[in-house]
């Protein structure tokens, strides 16, 4: 409550120092202000004049990459790194400076996609074909977008209808027979704009059993009244199915389960485990002068079939989850005078969750069904944010919002940042921020049964940010560089150990707040242009990140010690480096683009425990080796055709991404050299 007044006692200054009276709002002039961005500010900001650092990845930037996927638009990004559990259509999340998927919030066009239930974000349903641009905002940022903005915000914003007819029709084949086909069209007559995407996507997968078939499709309208009213609604879907090999199992047959032994082989654990993804939401924005209303639909409804060999019996599981969220917001943008902008934003929000499962022993045909158990939240938040200009080309934001969820404490988040730019060629970023993750629905609300059970006294993981910033461009030089260093803490954090109460096969796993991460970072971003049609650019982060957990040494006692190691997951060196050529070989639009990353070796952690009631308890590490990856695309434009080849990993290296459940298996393999070859035709 302290800092909520303290934040509005600095508003109403600015408000009396620059005048009562609301301003016009100020046409821009028609110069150069560069790439313009919504996501750090929740208002259209010059890149910048962008408070904190963040990255823009734009449609020309995704054209030259072989993004068969969304997430392969994001792994050369400064700051993020992405883990899958295999190829195209296996789980995929990013994480953000050294922190996981559940402490970064993820949207489409401003509408939450994190999971309430998990609160982290899958991406692997996600298409990149229909993505005009993706904003990145590194750094907390719960002062604006409330839970699970720990690390940083991604925001991707989807292509609106284009002012004529435009229809286009892309087909890619590629190694593993995958099989990518999109089609879209779209056009804008008088008022009323439409745009149509559809896609379908196939593939048998690196490995046996990974196959995938899928198909969006997404419509959006756009109505302009006129310049002060406009109407967006947009509609989408997904359904898909992937087939899920699991881990590599232990090289050694002895080590393996029987479930590995019975359904699986040398490569993968199982030949009967499957995901179904079914997937719709409903977005629509009415913009009435300087306000916004917008409201958003998400609804899941997604399907795991597991089997498994359990004292000598045959298990069959088929888990069904169905998720609905739903949401509303007004926001609006307040020129006060000439020197403040003051963006006041507010957002109500119900998440909806129901978990079923059917089980069935197969060896004596029992049903071993736990009972359907559901769990709601709701939320209330209000946030504002005041941009000052200052003497001396600074810029001042302070913002800061309050939270009241139904199922735990209210919470309040701030942050403040001062840009500066020193010189026309240089900007120095200063900023602080607080930042929260709300526990999920699982958490708080797993019913109790013959192993888990939720803990409904949780509290929010909370963290804050320090970070400053340099930027600085070279006359004449075509070179741009920028250096961030941060620190990061995050305590309170989220664990389940089996501490919970007795259940036939030990303590129940119950989640805690007992763990934390800090972490210091730095990051590194040049690009140079040294001839009017070649570019390059290298990225580096050097993450010093260490998590000090409680870990299980008693599960008679529930005794537990404290161990700091290195942050799992996390590699302390990331470098990613591109090359590209346009005119390419003096060839009139043949475009070659080359990317290479490094991954420093990354670390995770195992809890052995012993059969009960022997209750003596280990913990062993897995490294998972460095790596270094080579990605290849070459495009030629023929009037209104492109054609393109892709090579992702050329150099053919082993590696991955993801551990499994066992210190002994060999985590999940990632595919090997792939090529893909791609027509693209416009009319």
């Amino acid at each position: 409550m302290r800092r909520l007044k303290i934040l509005l006692l600095i508003i109403v200054s600015g408000l009396i120092l620059h005048g009562p009276a609301l301003a016009q709002e100020t046409k821009t002039e028609t110069t150069e202000i560069g790439e313009i961005i919504v996501t750090a500010t929740r208002s259209e900001k010059s890149l910048k004049d962008a408070p904190g650092a963040v990255t823009v990845i734009t449609q020309k930037e995704i054209a030259g990459k072989n993004a068969i996927d969304l997430a392969k638009t994001l792994e050369d990004t400064l700051g993020l790194r992405v883990l899958h559990y295999g190829a195209l259509g296996a789980n995929t999340s990013v994480h953000i400076r050294g922190l996981y998927s559940q402490h970064n919030l993820i949207m489409v066009d401003d509408r939450v996609i994190n999971s309430p239930s998990s609160s982290g974000t899958e991406l692997s349903w996600l298409s990149a074909d229909n993505v005009e641009r993706i904003e990145i905002v590194r750094g907390a940022s719960s002062a604006l977008y409330g839970g699970n903005a720990v690390s940083g915000v991604i925001n991707i914003i989807t292509k609106n209808p284009p002012e004529k007819l435009t229809s286009s029709l892309n087909t890619l084949y590629g190694s593993y027979q995958t099989n990518i086909t999109r089609l879209s069209v779209g056009a804008t007559q008088n008022k009323l704009g439409f745009l149509f995407t559809g896609n379908y996507k196939g593939s048998q997968g690196h490995r046996a059993h990974s196959s995938l078939h899928s198909n969006d499709s997404h419509l959006k309208f756009t109505y302009d009244w006129d310049d002060h009213i406009k109407l967006l609604v947009d509609i989408g879907s997904y359904q898909g199915k992937s087939e899920s090999p699991g881990a590599r199992p232990a090289k050694d047959p002895t080590l393996r389960t029987v479930s590995q032994t019975t359904f699986g082989d040398n490569r993968v654990s199982t030949h009967r485990d499957y995901a179904e993804k079914n997937k719709f939401y409903f977005h629509t924005v009415l913009q009435l002068n300087r306000f916004k209303i917008k409201t958003n639909l998400n609804s899941w409804n997604d399907t795991n079939h597991r089997e498994w060999i359990f004292a000598g019996d045959h298990f069959v599981e088929d888990s069904n989850f169905q998720t609905s969220t739903y949401s509303s917001e007004i926001i609006s943008n307040w020129d006060l005078a000439e020197k403040n902008r003051l963006t006041v934003g507010t957002t109500a929000e119900h998440h909806r969750f129901k978990n079923s499962q059917d089980e069935t022993n197969i060896t004596d045909q029992t049903d071993n069904s736990p009972p359907t158990w559901k769990a709601r939240r709701g939320n209330y938040a209000t946030f504002l944010q005041n941009e000052t200009d200052l003497e001396n080309d600074m810029l001042l934001t302070l913002g800061g919002r309050w939270d009241n969820p139904t199922d735990f404490d209210s919470q309040f988040s701030g942050k403040a940042n001062l840009l500066w730019h020193l010189n026309p060629n240089s900007t120095l970023r200063v900023s602080y921020g607080d930042s929260y993750r709300a526990p999920s629905l699982n958490d708080l609300n797993w019913p109790r049964d013959d192993s888990a059970e939720g803990n409904p006294d949780l509290t929010p993981e909370k963290g804050h940010n320090y970070e400053v910033g340099l930027q600085h461009s070279f006359d004449g030089l075509e070179l741009a560089t920028e250096a961030n260093l941060f620190r990061q803490r995050v305590k309170n954090m989220i664990i389940w150990t089996p501490t919970g109460t007795l259940g036939p096969w030990g303590n129940r796993w119950t989640p805690s707040n007992v763990n934390q991460a800090w972490i210091t970072g730095l990051e590194l971003k040049n690009t140079f242009s040294p001839f009017e049609n070649i570019s390059f650019n290298l990225n580096y982060i050097l993450l010093n990140a260490r998590q000090r957990n409680k870990e299980l040494r008693n599960s008679a006692t529930n005794f537990m010690v404290s161990e700091t190691r290195k942050l799992s997951y996390m590699p302390s060196h990331k470098i990613d480096a591109g090359l590209k050529f346009t005119d390419f070989a003096s060839i009139k639009d043949f475009i070659f683009n080359l990317g290479i990353q490094y991954n420093s070796a990354t670390y995770q952690y195992y809890a052995i425990y012993a059969a009960f009631p022997d209750t003596s308890v280990t913990t062993q590490e897995k490294k998972m080796d460095g790596y270094w990856l080579v990605n290849l695309k070459l495009s030629k434009n023929v009037k209104d055709m492109n054609f393109s080849l892709g090579v992702e990993n050329l150099l053919n290296k082993q590696y991955t991404t993801q551990a499994g459940s066992s210190i002994t298996d060999r985590g999940y393999p990632m595919p090997g050299r792939m090529v893909m070859v791609n027509c693209e035709m416009k009319y």
